[in-house]
């Protein structure tokens, strides 16, 4: 059976709008080997997140900015909600590009758990020696990553020259 190494309990934290590095191991714990660690995304694709798989372990790397429930209510930059009936979004992934922000209901939930899928192929060995036998097998675990709610980083990501805030700059 597969472990990771240092436990799940100790997985550095991520604060939302930081840059992070999370870095996951696995180990084997009859004597077999990881053969391959394949992690994917299971929650928004839209955060910058980067991961790299290895032989026995994967590195997420980036910021996390989606997840929580951000209501946004805008119009077309230069216009106002008198001259354009003004849309709801929720989630700053879903904001798009060269609006004017009439409004923003900050989700201030203190944190969410980010998800990855993991698909780990081990090599244990089974048996007692000197009848030991190598046995391939397949696992999956779902890795939960805490990230702390930041309530500068709704700013942080309105303050990329892409929004009009009223117009008021």
């Amino acid at each position: 059976m597969f472990t990771i190494s240092g436990g799940v309990e100790n997985l550095a934290e991520a604060t939302r709008g930081v840059d992070f590095t999370l870095n996951v191991t696995f180990a084997e714990g009859t004597g077999g080997t990881i053969n391959s660690v394949v992690a994917t995304h299971g929650t928004a694709l839209d955060d910058t997140v980067t991961i790299t798989n290895s032989n026995t372990g994967f590195t997420a790397t980036g910021k996390y900015i989606s997840g929580w429930n951000d209501v946004f209510t805008f119009c077309d930059a230069k216009t106002s909600d008198k001259e354009q009936t003004p849309q709801t979004v929720v989630g700053a992934h879903k904001m798009p590009d060269n609006k004017n922000l009439f409004s923003l209901s900050q989700d201030l939930s203190a944190f969410k758990y980010k998800i990855y899928n993991v698909d780990v192929n081990y090599t244990e060995l089974v048996g007692v020696p000197p009848a030991v036998t190598p046995v391939v097998k397949q696992g999956t675990i779902t890795i939960q990553h805490k990230c702390h709610n930041n309530e500068q980083a709704i700013r942080q990501f309105m303050d990329n020259d892409n929004y009009d805030y009223n117009d008021r700059r």
